[in-house]
């Protein structure tokens, strides 16, 4: 799911269906033949599947606070609100046509990827902050991986907001 809006950009884009960044969003590479298919496909398959990534990162983070005793919180009830945004994404990815997006398209895609965001970073500064307090919970690899992920995410919503402003 990660890498389906840099695919989906990649064929519009070589394809000439979308102008290129930053006269364009992900909606729009999303909305030709054959890139339009490939993005509903694994973005509604992966749905519940990130769901369930939230959860298990949640109960992750969790067991290595019990295991640590690391004294700071762990926001498990980010894992909830992480788990209610897939709905909103299933609602965006649903309403992409090319004739316009309505509220609910612009709605399900600025909560689900406002909170995937928070999620990703929250959780990983908290991982950083457990791997401070006891170096041997958290491998320094997985830290970096996980520092990248959230430097991604973060680099899509600012390609997203700059898209939408210009």
């Amino acid at each position: 799911m990660i890498i389906t809006p840099m695919y989906t950009y990649h064929m519009a884009v070589s394809s000439k269906q979308a102008h290129p960044f930053p006269h364009t969003t992900i909606t729009n590479t999303a909305n030709h033949y054959p890139q339009a298919t490939i993005f509903r496909f694994v973005n509604l398959v992966a749905s519940p599947f990130i769901a369930l990534i939230y959860y298990v990162i949640a109960r992750w983070i969790h067991c290595l606070k019990k295991r640590t005793e690391y004294p700071g919180r762990t926001h498990i009830w980010l894992s909830w609100l992480g788990q209610f945004s897939i709905f909103g994404i299933m609602a965006a990815i649903g309403t992409i046509d090319t004739a316009g997006y309505g509220k609910l398209h612009i709605y399900g895609a600025i909560f689900y990827f406002l909170t995937e965001l928070t999620v990703v970073v929250v959780y990983t500064d908290t991982l950083r902050k457990i791997y401070n307090w006891d170096s041997s919970a958290v491998s320094r690899r997985t830290i970096i991986i996980k520092s990248l992920i959230a430097f991604y995410l973060m680099a899509v919503f600012i390609y997203t907001i700059t898209g939408a402003i210009l």
